[in-house]
């Protein structure tokens, strides 16, 4: 079965395709070089393939019986009639690109972050070399200085209000 969702913003997609390969999938599929990403379910016999591409989503299962056919042939196939030149990531990708955050693991939370309805969806990723007792990183980015700065606010406050220990650096 063949599923492509077109969604309002490059974003979503990206969203979408973080949620499928973090939480269905549990990060452990394999990365195929497909749309602007990709993976293949390999726990599932191969059986099930997601990449996004601009703002669409697609996701390709495999339910016949064995032998499975190489999904990443029809993922191409179809990436190929895609509008092309929308391969990038989402622009806060390229923010993770510094020493002590392993890039493998970033990711695009889907939305509503921390089920908070005000934070867009956000740049996750694994910072074990950040030199600090704290894991990871979060990255909040919109398109406006000004719309960043108010989202800094709100986040800022409700930290304040209910986090146990906070600390900032910029």
């Amino acid at each position: 079965s063949l599923e492509i969702a077109a969604m309002e913003t490059p974003t979503a997609a990206a969203g979408l395709f973080h949620h499928h390969r973090g939480v269905v999938l549990r990060n452990l599929g394999e990365a195929v070089d497909v749309g602007a990403e990709g993976v293949l379910d390999v726990a599932r016999g191969r059986r099930n393939l997601y990449f996004y591409r601009g703002r669409f989503f697609v996701k390709i299962v495999y339910s016949g019986k064995a032998p499975v056919p190489s999904l990443l042939g029809i993922a191409e196939n179809i990436d190929a009639k895609l509008p092309s030149g929308r391969d990038a990531k989402p622009t806060g990708f390229r923010y993770i690109a510094i020493e002590g955050v392993n890039k493998d693991t970033a990711s695009l939370t889907p939305g509503f972050t921390f089920n908070l309805a005000f934070l867009p969806a956000s740049v996750t990723a694994s910072a074990p070399g950040g030199g600090s007792p704290a894991s990871d990183i979060y990255l909040i980015t919109k398109p406006k200085n000004s719309e960043a700065a108010e989202l800094y606010k709100d986040y800022n406050a409700y930290l304040k209000l209910h986090a146990e220990y906070i600390e900032e650096y910029r």
